[in-house]
């Protein structure tokens, strides 16, 4: 009995110094193993959604150019007795210009998407500077490079929009004092001149929206952007 209590103990003091086994279930590992991995963050595209605003402007200038070419038209066939037609369409294309004078003020759609495309390029600029050491300076300088060249992009484009609104507002003055001559002409009874009015009113009209246009082709169209 004493040897067999001796035997029982060398046991049990075995089993307390090596501590007890833990079991990890096979379903456990498997589960960690079939884990999803973690989702990356959907990053916007800011550049790209840029350019889509602009191009969208471009179009509405392309639009605003034809209406004023089929105005032009319709002024070399304009008799005096039609003065009044003529004066509604030059005054619908007044309209027009209004409206795509609003998208250019600070608050509008295209100029708030512009600062946040340049916000976006600084602190992606900030962003990679810092990590040298983990992407390696040959690659991070190339990517500074990059972003360099989308803020001489957006610059630029903040430059011409600017031009463009100075323009507009111009031609909206120019227009008031221009519609101010051909009420006078047509007290003087000289229709004729005021169609003449109304048609060298439609031309600085077509230059000024073709120099916008091609200001902003210049931008959409130039080649790697």
């Amino acid at each position: 009995m004493n040897k067999l209590s001796r035997v029982l103990a060398l046991l049990l003091a075995g089993t307390c110094i090596g501590g007890p086994s833990v079991t990890v279930p096979a379903q456990t590992i498997q589960s960690e193993r079939n884990a999803p991995a973690p989702a990356k963050p959907n990053i916007p595209n800011a550049r790209k959604e840029f350019r889509a605003m602009i191009q969208q402007y471009q179009g509405e200038l392309d639009q605003l150019s034809k209406d004023v070419a089929d105005v032009s038209k319709k002024l070399e066939t304009q008799s005096g007795a039609s003065i009044e037609s003529g004066k509604a369409q030059v005054d619908g294309l007044r309209q027009r210009l209004i409206q795509l004078g609003a998208q250019l003020q600070p608050d509008a759609p295209l100029p708030q998407n512009v600062e946040r495309f340049q916000s976006w390029i600084s602190a992606q600029l900030g962003r990679v500077n810092t990590q040298r050491q983990t992407l390696g300076v040959e690659f991070v300088e190339q990517l500074i490079r990059r972003y360099q060249q989308y803020q001489q992009e957006v610059t630029a484009e903040r430059e011409k929009l600017g031009t463009a609104t100075k323009a507009i507002d111009s031609l909206l003055g120019e227009l008031t004092m221009s519609e101010l001559r051909i009420s006078e002409l047509l007290v003087a009874d000289d229709a004729g001149a005021a169609v003449q009015e109304l048609k060298r009113l439609v031309r600085d009209i077509t230059n000024t929206i073709e120099k916008i246009r091609r200001q902003i082709r210049s931008q959409t169209g130039s080649p790697g952007v």
